[in-house]
């Protein structure tokens, strides 16, 4: 028997997406919320944050992949207290 590791994911990135991941990933923006921009997964946006990390094409940031700047820093505190 063969087992094929999440068979149900997409893996394929058009380029101008990697582009927008990258500028979003600058920016802050959690990976929750470019899924519903990408209309994708959280997963698959978690593949392509570590894609571009292990090519050294992003950088660790405040917040982690879960992202920090102001705008989204308050949703995830109100969140927390809510």
């Amino acid at each position: 028997m063969i087992y094929i590791a999440c068979e149900d994911m997409d893996f394929l990135w058009k380029e101008h997406e990697v582009v927008m991941f990258e500028e979003m990933w600058v920016r802050g923006v959690p990976i929750t919320e470019m899924a519903k921009i990408f209309r994708r997964s959280t997963d698959e946006v978690f593949l392509l944050a570590l894609d571009r990390a292990r090519a050294g094409a992003i950088q660790k940031r405040r917040g982690g992949i879960f992202g920090a700047d102001g705008q989204h820093d308050n949703i995830r505190r109100a969140r927390r207290t809510g």
